[in-house]
């Protein structure tokens, strides 16, 4: 029952970042891998013309997860196996709640095919994709839904920072560069 259960999950977070102008790529263990890429921009943009399709894409990330953090928390077909008896034997009555941690942050990658002849997926490889994955992990420490990176909340919209706060100051592993992590308020449980 853990792919039906990962299915019902993943087709809550598809539908989230695709309506958002993002784009699922892959399964991660128990996370999953999104981008979001500036859309419609000629190679002759303007600065403004940029900036207004990066903060377009980093509110549209941010939009999605939000939307996800509802939608995982009120899903009745996720809430059926909260009482399934290995799930309660576990946890608990009650003891269970399905919950995904969303970790944002704006950088380049490498996007293409890795693998052989015999299995090959699109990914995407950089430091920055490492990074987002080194926030999701951090919010479990953190006990929030959400958390994003300096670079991906200075290209939110004012209107979407509303709700957000800063939670830290670290150095994430890879990084000896101090950075300042927020989180979405409306966002955590």
């Amino acid at each position: 029952e853990v792919l039906p259960f990962t299915n019902t999950a993943a087709s809550i977070v598809h539908d989230a970042v695709t309506d958002n102008g993002g784009q699922p790529n892959r399964n991660l263990g128990e996370a999953f891998l999104c981008v979001w890429k500036p859309q419609n921009l000629e190679s002759n943009c303007t600065t403004a013309e940029l900036s207004a399709a990066e903060t377009k894409m980093c509110d549209g990330a941010l939009t999605a997860f939000r939307r996800c953090v509802r939608e995982i928390a009120t899903s009745g077909k996720l809430a059926v196996y909260a009482k399934h008896e290995s799930i309660v034997k576990e946890f608990g009555a009650g003891g269970y709640k399905t919950a995904i941690g969303y970790g944002l942050h704006y950088g380049w990658a490498i996007e293409g095919a890795v693998g052989t002849n015999i299995k090959i997926d699109c990914s995407y490889l950089s430091p920055n994709v490492n990074l987002a994955a080194r926030l999701e992990s951090a919010t479990k420490m953190y006990g929030v839904n959400v958390l994003m990176s300096e670079s991906f909340h200075s290209k939110l919209s004012p209107s979407l920072r509303q709700g957000l706060r800063r939670v830290d100051v670290v150095c994430l592993k890879g990084s000896s560069i101090p950075m300042a992590i927020y989180t979405c308020d409306r966002s955590n449980a």
